[in-house]
């Protein structure tokens, strides 16, 4: 996956307003330091982001987050 599908991949799960869509914005028009430094807050945005919701499907288990874990994971792996 290129840097590009990255980005793309963030747009498309995140709506606008979300703060790593924002990034994901910034970096797509950014220069390369810029794409660097908030491609590295993104990840660990989403890890972040996904340790949260795995906490939440784990002690709420009537509130299904499997598709949302799935798209992070999918984009971390990326």
């Amino acid at each position: 996956m290129t840097e590009s599908d990255f980005i793309k991949a963030i747009q498309l799960l995140f709506p606008k307003g979300n703060p790593l869509r924002e990034f994901a914005d910034f970096v797509s028009k950014g220069n390369s330091i810029e794409k660097l430094t908030s491609l590295l807050f993104v990840k660990d945005r989403l890890e972040s982001e996904y340790k949260l919701a795995a906490f939440a499907q784990l002690y709420s288990p009537n509130n299904n987050h499997t598709r949302y874990l799935e798209g992070i994971s999918s984009a971390l792996a990326e």
